[in-house]
């Protein structure tokens, strides 16, 4: 699967350095992680590290709900999509 934004729609937002306080402290409660209220941005953010989370995708629970596993290709390569090789010939002729 490509990296287009619609397919990468996240089922639960992992909080970073441009999320609000109180979605990274409604993220922390929402996964068993303590935290003090006088707590700052950054000492959320700090504690939201003490954890390794893993980014689910909405597309890939549709898929796995049919038996599918969806394949994610890295970024600006190109030459591991098949389809691309497809459009080049396709485009030459």
């Amino acid at each position: 699967m490509d990296n287009a934004s619609y397919h990468s729609a996240q089922t639960e937002k992992i909080p970073n350095t441009s999320s609000n306080k109180e979605e990274i402290k409604e993220f922390l409660q929402n996964n068993d992680l303590f935290f003090e209220e006088s707590y700052t941005k950054k000492q959320l953010l700090e504690v939201l590290k003490t954890r390794q989370f893993t980014k689910k995708y909405n597309v890939d629970d549709m898929a796995k709900e049919r038996g599918f596993q969806v394949l994610r290709l890295p970024p600006y390569h190109c030459n591991f999509n098949p389809i691309e090789m497809i459009w080049a010939e396709l485009k030459s002729h």
